[in-house]
Order: C-alpha cells, then sequence, then structure tokens
C-alpha cells in the first residue's frame, strides 16, 4: 500500500528509479512491492528491471491511493520527490514545481514555475509558458496581498515574464499584454522602486504603439529616455531611443525620426546583446536596423534602406529567435509594398506563413492573413478584397489599429487597379479616419494621391490637382521625400495630359533635385521621361 501511495505521489507514471530513491525499501522489497501491485492488474510496466517505468493502469486507481494519505504524509513524500529530483537535469522545473507546491513549499514553488515558464518560451511554447507563469503569479499573490516586499517585487519580475510570453501569442497590441503591464506598473508604484521600472515603460511604450495610441506611446518613449539618462544599462538606452524613432516615424516626423534612430544604431555597437531578445521579447537591434530601413524609405534613400534590410535579414537568421523572425518579415513585406517591390513582398510573406504555422506564433496570423490578402489583390483577384475585408475587422477588433491605415491605403491603390473604385473611396475615407484617430501620417500624402485618382476618373481635374498639391505640401512638411516624389511625377502628367507642359519642369524639378544616385530607381526613371518629353517638345 505504501509503495502504491507513493507511486501515487509521482503521478500516473513514474519510474523505478525515482520510487527507489523516496521509498525505504531495498531494490529486492520494492521489485516484489511492484510485482504484487501488477500482478493485481493496478499499474503495468515496461522496460528492463531498474529501467522500467510503470502506469496506473486507470486514473482513479492513482487518485484513490492518492487521496487515502494524510496530508502530512503527502506532503513529506511530495518534499521527498522534489530532493530527489533537484540535482537531476533530465527532470522538467515544471514537474518540480508541481511538487514543491503540493509540498506546501510555496516559495521553492514560486521559483520553479517562474523556472517551467522561461524553459518554455525558449523551446518556443508560448502558451505552455504563459500557464507556468500564471500559477506562479497566483501562489505568490497571498504575500502580496499582505504587502510582503521581495514577494511585490518578485510580483513585478513574474508579470514582465509574463509579457514577454504573452506578446508573441496575443499580440503587444492585446488587452492582455496592456492589463499586465498595468498590474506591473501599480505593483512598482506599490513598493517605490524596481529596477525593472524601465522595462515596464518600455512595453507600455510598445503595446499603445501597436494599438494607435501614438501620442501615449510617444509619451512612455520620452520618458524612458528621460530615465535611460542616468542610466548605466545600454540596452534600455537604445530601446528608449528607437521607441521614440519608431513614434515619430509613423506620426510623420521622419526627420525627428532619424536622430533618434541613429542615436540607437550607435548604442546598439555598444550593448551587450547576449539576452536582449529574451529581456524584450524580440531583438531590439533588429528593430533598430527594420525602422532605419522604414524611415529611409520614406525619405527616398532606398539604396540605404536596402543595405538595413539585408543587415536585418542576416542578425535576424544568426540569433534564430522566432518571434523576432515574425516581426522582421511581417515589416519587410510592409517596406516592400511601400517601395512596390512585388517580389520582395512575396518572399517575406512567405517565409513569415511558414514561421506562423510552424510555431504557432498567432500574434503574427493577422499580419499574415493581411498581407496575404493584399497579395490576392495585387494578383489581380477581386476576392482578395473580402479576404482583406476579413483581416481588417480581426485587427481592429484585436486593437492592431497602427497597421490599419497603412493596409488600407494599399488596399485601395490595388482595388483601383482591377476596376473596384467605389471599394477604393471607402478603403481611403476609412483610413483617413483611422489615421486621424491614431495619429498615423507616415502614409498620409499618398491619401491625397488616391483621391486625385478618383477626381480624374470623374472629370474632376481641379480637384485631383489640389489633392496633388496638397500631397506635395504634405510630404514636403515632414521631409517624407518618396511621397514628394510620387505626387509631383502624379502631377506633372496631370500637366502634360492637359496641355500644360510648360509646368513639369518646375513641378519635377525642385524633388528631383533631393534624390540621391541610385534611389527611387522606377520613380527616376519616369521622372526624367516627363522633362526629356517637354525638353524634346520645345
Amino acid at each position: 500500500k505504501e509503495i502504491a501511495q507513493i507511486a501515487a505521489c509521482i503521478g500516473r507514471e513514474f519510474s523505478y528509479t525515482l520510487l527507489a530513491r523516496v521509498s525505504a525499501l531495498s531494490d529486492v522489497a520494492l521489485i516484489d512491492a511492484l510485482d504484487q501491485l501488477s500482478a493485481a492488474d493496478l499499474i503495468q510496466r515496461d522496460g528492463m528491471e531498474t529501467e522500467r517505468t510503470y502506469l496506473f493502469k486507470h486514473a482513479l486507481v492513482r487518485d484513490a491511493a492518492y487521496d487515502s494519505l494524510l496530508k502530512n504524509v503527502r506532503r513529506t513524500y511530495h518534499t521527498r520527490i522534489l530532493e530527489a529530483t533537484e540535482a537531476e537535469i533530465d527532470t522538467t522545473p515544471e514537474f518540480r514545481a508541481a511538487h514543491a507546491e503540493a509540498a506546501g513549499l510555496t516559495d521553492r514553488a514560486v521559483d520553479l514555475w517562474e523556472a517551467a515558464g522561461s524553459a518554455a518560451m525558449v523551446r518556443p511554447a508560448y502558451q505552455e509558458a504563459e500557464t507556468h507563469l500564471r500559477r506562479a503569479i497566483l501562489l505568490n499573490a497571498p504575500k502580496v496581498v499582505s504587502d510582503d516586499f521581495k514577494a511585490t517585487q518578485k510580483a513585478i519580475a513574474l508579470n514582465m515574464k509574463l509579457f514577454v510570453a504573452l506578446a508573441p501569442e496575443t499580440g503587444l497590441w492585446s488587452d492582455a499584454v496592456l492589463n499586465t503591464l498595468e498590474e506591473a506598473m501599480a505593483l512598482a508604484a506599490k513598493v517605490g522602486e524596481t529596477p525593472l521600472l524601465a522595462d515596464i515603460i518600455y512595453g507600455l511604450s510598445m503595446s499603445n504603439y501597436f494599438r494607435g495610441n501614438l501620442s501615449i506611446s510617444l509619451a512612455r518613449a520620452d520618458e524612458l529616455i528621460a530615465m535611460s539618462e542616468a542610466s548605466s544599462d545600454i540596452a534600455q538606452q537604445l530601446v528608449a531611443r528607437r521607441l521614440a524613432g519608431m513614434a515619430r516615424l509613423k506620426m510623420g516626423q521622419f526627420v525627428e525620426a532619424q536622430t533618434f534612430l541613429d542615436e540607437a544604431e550607435v548604442l546598439a555597437e555598444r550593448a551587450d546583446d547576449g539576452n536582449l531578445a529574451s529581456r524584450f521579447g524580440h531583438d531590439p537591434i533588429i528593430g533598430i536596423l527594420i525602422y532605419q530601413a522604414f524611415n529611409l524609405i520614406f525619405q527616398a534613400k532606398t539604396k540605404s534602406a536596402w543595405q538595413y534590410r539585408i543587415r536585418a535579414d542576416k542578425r535576424s537568421e544568426l540569433i534564430t529567435h522566432t518571434n523576432t523572425s515574425c516581426g522582421t518579415h511581417s515589416l519587410f513585406a510592409v517596406c516592400s509594398q511601400a517601395v512596390n517591390d512585388h517580389e520582395s513582398e512575396r518572399r517575406h510573406m512567405s517565409i513569415l506563413k511558414d514561421l506562423v504555422d510552424t510555431h504557432a506564433v498567432t500574434a503574427s496570423q493577422m499580419w499574415a492573413e493581411a498581407s496575404a490578402a493584399l497579395l490576392q489583390l495585387d494578383d489581380g483577384d477581386p476576392d482578395g478584397l473580402a479576404a482583406f475585408y476579413d483581416a481588417d475587422a480581426r485587427m481592429i477588433d484585436a486593437n492592431v489599429k497602427l497597421l490599419v491605415p497603412g493596409n488600407r491605403v494599399v488596399a485601395a491603390r490595388r482595388a483601383m487597379k482591377i476596376g473596384m473604385f467605389d471599394d477604393a473611396q471607402k478603403l481611403i475615407q476609412s483610413a483617413g479616419q483611422m489615421m486621424h484617430e491614431t495619429g498615423e501620417k507616415s502614409w498620409l500624402p499618398d491619401i491625397y494621391r488616391l483621391r486625385a485618382v478618383l477626381a480624374r476618373r470623374d472629370g474632376n481635374v481641379d480637384i485631383a490637382e489640389k489633392n496633388l498639391k496638397k500631397a506635395i505640401e504634405t510630404a514636403q512638411a515632414s521631409s517624407g521625400v518618396l511621397w514628394e516624389l510620387r505626387a509631383s511625377i502624379d502631377l506633372a502628367q496631370l500637366y502634360t495630359e492637359t496641355d500644360r507642359k510648360d509646368q513639369v519642369i518646375s513641378t519635377i524639378r525642385p524633388v528631383f533635385d533631393k534624390i540621391g544616385e541610385g534611389d527611387c530607381r522606377r520613380e527616376m526613371a519616369i521622372a526624367k521621361d516627363l522633362m526629356f518629353s517637354f525638353i524634346a517638345a520645345k
């Protein structure tokens, strides 16, 4: 009976080796006891003598043996099991955590559930990590309620690990992530000081960024910069500047964004990048490279942007961090959309889809679905629009509002290509509304360009001209030279088609002179043709 009870404490499945360590019987007596249980048809065995493993034939048998133990005896057995497995590297932390918890060793159980969560993230198994970390938080909670300082500090650390686990599972934008970060912030306020405060502020800035709360995200980023000035933590300093650059980029402040991104890149060269991905949930150095590329594209520095994309790709392959890889290919698909590089867009989306399918990174699933629908539209398939609307609605429901305006602008342009002008008009209007709500203005000049296309289709040349001039004005105000170049080309083409060729040179020349050699090749070829055709006509 005692052997059945000890075995029941180990679990429905148990090994001879562990049972021998916990029980006080000799090998001969133990094997005899197991043979009796086997003969009674209570357990079944597998393997050779001292390597064999056993299984209770029915869960109810195991439960009955377990429930027959007095609580204090049960705790003693669980303590012995924990002690017997502490030095075993093959024993999982969650196995030990469960026995520490059953033994009433709460502090040890909290540590082990935390370790189990960390181990699950490495695999990666994010849902499992969430389960383990939430268990640790629950066990630690009574001490937090009683204002135990050490337990409160532990609770902050556990919530920040939970944030890292939740990010690829539910998305940085999810309510679960935001609630976890706000809980960590409330706990930080309770203890007065914590070394994790900067990481909490970082998380709040990132979450609000993707939720489309750009003003809040920027305020948190600037707060983090001020805090990092007094810190020797290089990683903290670089993520603070990267966040400030990201938010300003999306607000259409490309020159200001460039300053912060350049500072972040310099700091990245000094950072100890050994644990950056595990600390922040993704590799922030790759993030810097990606947003450098993004910002340079909008400034029409496409050649330099391409070099940053190559560097980010190489680093992503080197560190093999799943969530980072998903983010890399998602953002590079958007970069490809901005430069009209459809082949590159397809390549990045193919890799992203494989990553999502292989590792169940659900946070990237919506991104992949929206981009797949945009590619379907690009192929001339009208059904892609219905797929896009479905993905767009899911993104809104999930609070991924930051990405919505740009996606709708791309969808509108591709819908126009296949003659779906009514849908394009609705998409343009809804993109503008979402820009107003979020403060996202990086794609704003392109909205005016699209409105000009619709106006030309309706025969309203004056309205088309006004929209193109507005696109140029908006692009110039933000130093969005790519948008300025494209809108200037559109306006020059309009002048050419309406017998105002004398205005072509004055329209294109100012922005033409801003473009570096080898940048924006497709657009520059069109601009040169327009100018040369005017000169030839004269």
